[in-house]
């Protein structure tokens, strides 16, 4: 043997002990150090994917799997640290190691509220929970829902709607068919007995449940005067709607057969004898009721009106500013443009008329995104962007955006998720047949679920 080829042989003799020690002899801090990694991921950076019995696991948006999951049947996204997750039909928190950090035994579970509490049941009844995964409101409830901004929570108990407060004290006795989310000035609609009234924070019943029907309060942008009561709800007697101020005064009559809540420009529409205008807060006619149907003013002042079955725009002097001709006229995108439709076609405008996507789709929908629109078109769907450029091609199924994530979900006609998507209409992780076998692969072409290289799965398929 040469010195030269001695060398060689000693290299690569070198290199394959200190692999095999790489392996063998991975250190505890190693481990650690992987685990705090992982940890240090943003939740929103995670993306669950499930794939019928074959398990879950989480991504990034580049189509890595960060967390492997075993066993597990159905995943939910990261909040606070931890992930809900469903086994054998029980579900837990799983923290992310992929490990339930709560143990896998409610009927049902929800996300961990800003005050640190998640509503569970367990054995038929429901409570609250900690992130320790013990109870700090015991399972006595029939029904409960998540804590609001207040730290307030609705449960249902008898069949009777109250709300408590995050020491599990009631604060609204069980005793309503219904409470509304409560408006800016402290009041919520609350129905008993088929009538309604309004209640505060503190459970005290400001106005009595004796109207028909009932609105929530709003505050305009008008600034309140001897004359004006800027804090007004609508409420039915007699099949006629009037007004009344949070202290129960009856501030504008009986008189209209139909009454919107107040807009923030202190208007609102009213109908009468089958035609449609607008008040102020007098009660005083300030738009003619001239219109077959209408719409609330929009914060830029401006409302859709309808005559002779056509829509259009008017301003708060009931101006016409953009012609009735449209068949149909929706406010979109936070109310700075309108989809209409036309000739059976629809389109996208802006408030001057002039048109931003061209009439060529049957439907078009906001996809929580000022960039991009998923639009239909025969059964099909796609996205779009702004410039009217097709970024995911028409397909079967359905598109969603997944705000929290930034990301786009593909469905397939039984609603099973196909495929995860970023805004550029790339395919980062998706569905595909493999040697007769479904499977999830990223874009490289690795199966990501199962655990399993596509040589062993095509050899396992072909003992099958």
């Amino acid at each position: 043997m040469t010195e030269k080829i001695y060398q060689k042989l000693k290299a690569y003799l070198t290199r394959i002990i200190l692999s095999i020690s790489s392996i063998l002899f991975i250190s505890p801090s190693s481990l650690a150090s992987a685990d705090s990694s992982i940890k240090k991921i943003a939740d929103a950076d995670l993306i669950p994917f499930c794939l019928d019995t074959e398990g879950c696991a989480y991504f990034d948006i580049f189509g890595n799997r960060v967390i492997k999951l075993r066993d597990i049947d159905s995943a939910y996204s990261f909040k606070n640290g931890l992930a809900l997750a469903k086994k054998n039909g029980k579900w837990g928190y799983i923290d992310k190691t992929g490990k339930f950090a709560i143990p896998d035994q409610f009927e049902v579970a929800g996300e961990f509220a800003s005050n640190g509490l998640a509503n569970v049941s367990i054995l038929g009844k429901s409570g609250y929970i900690n992130k320790t995964g013990r109870f700090v409101i015991p399972p006595i409830f029939d029904i409960t829902l998540p804590f609001d901004d207040d730290n307030l929570a609705k449960v249902i108990q008898d069949d009777k709607k109250g709300m408590i407060n995050q020491r599990g004290e009631w604060v609204i006795q069980p005793q309503f068919d219904y409470i509304g989310d409560f408006a800016s000035n402290g009041l919520a609609v609350i129905r008993k007995d088929d009538k309604y009234g309004f209640i505060d924070k503190n459970g005290k019943i400001k106005v009595y449940p004796k109207y028909e029907d009932a609105g929530n309060f709003t505050v305009s942008n008008v600034i309140a005067s001897n004359f004006i009561d800027n804090s007004l709800a609508k409420v039915q007697q007699s099949d006629k709607y009037g007004y009344i101020n949070a202290a129960g005064k009856v501030i504008i009559d009986f008189e209209f057969d139909y009454a919107s809540d107040f807009s923030a420009q202190a208007l609102a529409y009213v109908k009468k004898n089958n035609k449609f205008g607008f008040i102020n807060q007098r009660g005083e006619i300030v738009i003619p009721l001239n219109f077959d149907s209408a719409d609330d003013f929009d914060k830029n002042g401006l409302a859709i009106v309808t005559l002779n079955n056509k829509d259009g725009l008017i301003d708060s002097t009931g101006k016409i500013v953009l012609p009735l001709e449209y068949d149909i006229a929706m406010p979109f995108l936070n109310d700075d443009l309108l989809k209409v439709e036309k000739n059976a076609k629809t389109g996208i405008i802006n408030k001057q008329g002039q048109i931003i996507i061209p009439f060529e789709f049957d439907e078009i929908f906001t996809f929580y995104d000022d960039k991009l629109l998923k639009v239909e078109n025969d059964g099909k769907t796609a996205i779009i962007d702004m410039s009217g450029k097709i970024i995911i091609p028409f397909t079967d199924g359905s598109l969603h955006f997944d705000e929290y994530h930034q990301i786009i979900k593909q469905f397939n006609d039984d609603y099973q998720l196909d495929a995860i998507v970023n805004k550029q209409g790339e395919k980062i992780i998706f569905t595909k047949n493999i040697c007769n076998k479904k499977v999830v692969v990223n874009a490289k072409g690795d199966i990501v679920i199962p655990d399993i290289t596509i040589e062993e799965l095509c050899q396992a398929e072909s003992q099958n």
